[in-house]
């Protein structure tokens, strides 16, 4: 995987988490039937019953000196 690639790949992951955190219901990317919902701020989960599709993000955590 190229860095181009990669960096296409994490652009379309977070305008993912970013809709679905403003409840816009993206797409699944993996099944590609149901929508992405937020629980929470840092959960991520497709309401399809038969997807399996979940997640979770770290919080940003504050540097420690």
């Amino acid at each position: 995987m190229t860095l181009e690639e990669m960096k296409a790949k994490m652009d379309r992951r977070n305008r993912m988490v970013s809709d679905a955190r403003a409840g816009n219901d993206p797409i699944c990317p993996k099944c590609k039937k149901g929508h992405v919902k937020c629980k929470g701020k840092y959960f991520f989960y497709c309401d399809s019953p038969e997807c399996d599709m979940k997640l979770s993000m770290d919080p940003v955590r504050p540097k420690q000196k």
